[in-house]
């Protein structure tokens, strides 16, 4: 199953208004304001019968703010999602009362000696070791990770991956960048982008790791790409592409941003030791695997999809821009989607979605809610907007139907397998991060 460090904001002016003393408004009708609510001013002799003034309620406006369990209620009443049939989402709804504020010794036992300051966790395999990176290794040769499998809780050693039949990406100084891990079984792939010193792209590739750690080559931007599909990029275009690689079984899906209009890539997948291509859909965006298959976004004339590649449409997307909609992730057999306004787990067998409004909250123009981020058994999204005091996190089981608000203000919840949770904690005076065992 993949767990993903993440990586994810609205003005409205309408109207005129009339306001200010006898001279302003004097003023105002001269010059032809219209759209004034207020009586107009009439002009009598001293003897013209008096004209009543209006009574206070036809003249004002009550205001009225709505509490935040309004605003919340509301996002998720404008939510337009649909299933394939056209018919509307009805999701079970987690109110702003029902979110559990999360206790120590209730809710999550702190694990104090999870990992060394050194280790960083990535990824979870299936029988409980923790896949990292190791800080203490990174005077490595060329671009190679310091990646390794870790026990849980030990002193260690990290076992660090063997990488030695991965040649450097290129002789020339480059700066590399890794993507998150995705895990499943055994196996575990990534990606690396490559730049220049200025900032010119140069490649990528998807490498992976079987159960022993060795590590190979699955795909390279440098491929001939067109002997897969004609609409493939080629030269510097393919070097822009986020491969976004998701591991499914003993496969490895991977997305490769096509030429030209229409769909933006094509999902290819290859097994973890690479070689047997197989072309599996088109698609916009990430492949976002399940327990149930894997998943993209289509736009086609009729609007946004999210597809199971080699079958059907599953999801409509809501078609209007404040209501728009990402395919996040994953949390087991649940697709991940996200809003500005709103969080939802869908699980598409049963027809089921669970829905938990953000926060509302006012954000400065450009502001871009995080998407929300999932692990085998948990979700978790930022509730608002990031400040310089950190955010406020959510952890939702959608199984189990229950959202908890996690302690204190936090930079991110960077980690999340079957039971375990980490996060940064936004007073402390260094970076540090705490990991909890969920017990819920």
């Amino acid at each position: 199953m993949s767990a993903r460090v993440t990586r994810r904001t609205a003005t409205r002016c309408a109207g005129t208004r009339c306001a200010g003393t006898l001279l302003v408004v004097g003023a105002l009708l001269l010059t032809g304001c219209t759209g004034n609510v207020r009586p107009p001013v009439v002009t009598r002799t001293a003897d013209a019968t008096p004209v009543p003034r209006p009574a206070p309620e036809q003249t004002r406006v009550p205001l009225w703010t709505p509490d935040a369990t309004e605003v919340r209620a509301q996002a998720v009443r404008q939510l337009a999602l649909r299933w394939a049939d056209g018919s509307e989402v009805v999701p079970e709804v987690i109110d702003d009362d029902d979110i559990v504020d999360a206790v120590a010794g209730e809710h999550f036992t702190p694990i104090p000696e999870a990992f060394p300051r050194s280790v960083w966790p990535l990824g979870v395999t299936a029988d409980g070791t923790a896949i990292v990176r190791d800080d203490e290794l990174l005077a490595g040769q060329g671009n190679e990770e310091a990646l390794g499998f870790f026990e849980i809780g030990s002193e260690g050693p990290v076992r660090r991956f063997d990488q030695s039949a991965v040649e450097p990406y290129s002789e020339h100084e480059m700066t590399s960048g890794m993507s998150a891990i995705s895990v499943a079984g055994q196996g575990a792939a990534w990606a690396e982008t490559f730049w220049t010193g200025d900032g010119e792209a140069k490649g990528w590739r998807v490498l992976a790791a079987d159960q022993r750690g060795i590590v190979s080559v699955v795909a390279d931007a440098r491929e001939d790409w067109s002997k897969i599909h004609d609409r493939a990029p080629e030269g510097d275009e393919v070097n822009w592409t986020d491969p976004a690689p998701a591991v499914v079984d003993d496969r490895v899906f991977f997305q490769i941003a096509l030429a030209g209009v229409g769909s933006p890539s094509v999902i290819v997948s290859r097994s973890l030791s690479g070689g047997d291509t197989r072309v599996e859909g088109e698609g916009a965006g990430m492949p976002v695997a399940t327990a149930e298959g894997v998943f993209v976004t289509q736009q086609t004339d009729t609007g946004s999809w999210i597809v199971a590649l080699g079958g059907e449409r599953v999801l409509q997307l809501p078609q209007a821009a404040e209501n728009a909609m990402t395919l996040d992730g994953a949390v087991g057999s649940w697709l991940l989607l996200s809003s500005q306004k709103v969080v939802v787990a869908v699980q598409p067998e049963e027809r089921r979605a669970i829905a938990v409004a953000r926060e509302p909250a006012q954000h400065p123009e450009g502001w871009w809610a995080e998407p929300a981020s999932g692990g085998p058994r948990f979700a978790t999204w930022p509730d608002a907007g990031m400040t310089d005091r950190g955010s406020v996190y959510l952890v939702l089981d959608p199984e189990a139907g229950t959202a908890w608000r996690l302690p204190d203000r936090l930079w991110g919840v960077m980690f999340d397998s079957v039971d375990i949770l980490g996060w940064s904690e936004a007073a402390s005076a260094a970076p540090s991060m705490t990991y909890v065992r969920w017990t819920g």
